[in-house]
């Protein structure tokens, strides 16, 4: 999986971290900040949905397949909790 262009990962992709305190934790996108570029990850253990992490695309590689369903339910404006979270990212692993 790749990222896009302008280095935007889509909505429910699967990353790893690269660089900084979380290095090697595998996330999900759960939204990008327009106004600076950030990418919001979070994976419901160390780095919570409701406060999710804000990485720049360089220090984050695609780790995976894209989860369909954390897409669909961020898509359709529904909120993620954590243990939804780490359920979904175990079925993806």
């Amino acid at each position: 999986m790749s990222r896009e262009k302008n280095g935007i990962f889509p909505l429910g992709a699967l990353v790893a971290i690269k660089r900084g305190k979380h290095v090697g934790s595998v996330c999900v996108v759960v939204g990008n900040a327009e106004k600076d570029g950030k990418i919001l990850i979070a994976n419901g253990v160390e780095i919570s949905a409701e406060k999710p992490k804000r990485k720049g695309s360089r220090h984050l590689e695609a780790g995976g397949p894209l989860s369909r369903e954390v897409a669909d339910r961020l898509a359709g404006g529904k909120k993620i909790d954590d243990g939804w979270l780490r359920e979904a990212l175990r079925r993806l692993k």
